[in-house]
């Protein structure tokens, strides 16, 4: 249902932009109770929480996609948000199941959802600044990750 909300979400029409916000919100509120519900009832599995991270990062791809469709916004610095974001959030959980120690970070993802909700209703590009904050963000974040996974080889093989 999530997923569903998500799609709808990012693909609203001219004469209902305040349900983009609506179902938005819907998404990040249902994406936040699935995992703790699961784990609750003693019905989380694998294939849930691999479900709930491809949807996480489909909408980071679908979100900007669909900003660059309805709102105008920056193609380039969209996709190299998307890819940038990804990347770091691939490299974090390599790390983690590397047990490497990863410093904390920022997890935008919700504020990007929101967001796009808001710009879809105000039919404003507010998504290209937090994009171009945080691009050099992930950016950074990225090269402190590979830094740690590099001294964690150099240490193996020493």
């Amino acid at each position: 249902m999530s997923v569903t909300c998500l799609l709808c979400g990012c693909l609203v029409f001219e004469n209902a932009r305040w349900s983009s916000f609506v179902l938005l919100f819907l998404y990040g509120f249902l994406d936040s109770v699935d995992g703790p519900l699961s784990r609750a009832t003693d019905t989380s599995n694998k294939g849930g929480a691999l479900l709930d991270m491809v949807a996480d990062q489909m909408g980071i791809i679908l979100v900007p996609a669909a900003a660059i469709y309805f709102l105008g916004a920056s193609g380039p610095l969209m996709v190299i948000f998307s890819g940038v974001y990804l990347a770091f959030i691939v490299l974090i959980i390599y790390a983690n199941q590397e047990q490497i120690k990863i410093p904390r970070f920022v997890r935008i993802k919700g504020v990007v959802f929101l967001l796009y909700g808001a710009c879809i209703y105000f039919q404003e590009d507010w998504l290209t600044p937090l994009v171009v904050v945080f691009t050099p963000y992930y950016m950074v974040m990225i090269m402190i990750v590979l830094r740690r996974l590099y001294v964690k080889l150099v240490d193996i093989k020493t």
